[in-house]
């Protein structure tokens, strides 16, 4: 007879491959796939995870417990893990699990049973909703949450527009943005010349396609969210592209370069910080070859303007 190990989790092969996976930030990734082991989970993937969990999740993770908060906003702006009133839950990580059907009587109940277990919160009237289970009496729907966490879809386009009518950043909005075109201006501009340096570097770049739509809209999307809620500047965020895609020769002892390095809009908000200081040390340069969108980027007269 084996050996008696303990819960056990299943995940189906395919998540690994998903494009929304694969565009994470590698502790997002790392905190995802250590949220759906933990032995503080449970069959519903919606479990308590307080501070104390907090520390527990950055020991099995890895992620240091000062960046994990950063991890968790980027998973719950991407609607993969909720967090609120200590309540973590996986969203759609029934649905990853190949070994829990809530069309399985027997499974339903035990998902019942475990909502019943956990303090009352909105976030459980969210999760019954969203998997259309009977909603606790004690559980409601009150509007935003709070927290850090993000409502989930069916909601997420009313209270995306409350939340950005309270921050000053534009009114209600009907519908999450789907094309390039659905973004100001300013991004697209911006979204056109990544892809255009990154084309220039190697004309035959496939993987990622920066002049599919997909890719246009993904840094889009990265690019909004770098303003929006990074509160970066986006001559800053022109700037730093420029650079980065201008340091395109191996140096060093490690041969390293950014260039091949940042190709997508999320990639290049991981790494934002790293990428300004280089700039600022001088480490990488703005390239100045003329071009009428670099000019526009960083004006005529060499100053970084929109």
């Amino acid at each position: 007879m084996g050996v008696d190990r303990g819960p056990y989790r299943s995940v189906y092969c395919v998540l690994l491959n998903s494009p929304e996976f694969r565009s994470l930030s590698r502790d997002a990734k790392n905190l995802l796939t250590t949220l759906m082991l933990t032995d503080m989970a449970n069959m519903a993937h919606i479990f308590v995870c307080d501070e104390g969990g907090l520390l527990t999740l950055s020991r099995q993770s890895g992620i240091p417990s000062r960046t994990l908060p950063k991890a968790l906003r980027e998973l719950s702006e991407t609607h993969w893990a909720y967090h609120q009133d200590d309540i973590i839950w996986v969203r759609n990580g029934l649905r990853f699990d190949p070994g829990i059907s809530l069309a399985n009587e027997n499974h339903k109940k035990g998902v019942l049973n475990i909502l019943k277990s956990l303090p009352k919160s909105e976030i459980i009237a969210r999760f019954c909703k969203y998997y259309a289970l009977d909603m606790p009496s004690e559980c409601h729907l009150n509007g935003p949450p709070r927290g850090i966490e993000t409502p989930s879809i069916p909601l997420r386009n009313k209270e995306e527009g409350i939340r950005k009518k309270e921050e000053g950043t534009g009114s209600n909005i009907s519908s999450q943005p789907k094309t390039l075109e659905d973004y100001k201006p300013e991004i697209q501009t911006i979204v056109n010349r990544f892809s255009e340096l990154i084309l220039e570097n190697k004309p035959d770049r496939k993987n990622p396609d920066p002049k599919s739509e997909q890719w246009k809209t993904g840094t889009a999307d990265a690019i909004d969210k770098m303003e929006r809620l990074d509160k970066r500047k986006l001559p800053d965020i022109a700037a730093v592209i420029e650079a980065c895609q201008a340091d395109n020769v191996p140096r060093g002892k490690t041969k390293f370069c950014w260039a091949p390095n940042i190709l997508s809009g999320n990639r290049l908000r991981e790494k934002f910080d790293r990428l300004q200081d280089d700039l600022k040390a001088g480490i990488i340069g703005i390239k100045d070859d003329g071009n009428e969108t670099v000019a526009s980027f960083h004006g005529k007269d060499g100053q970084r303007a929109l």
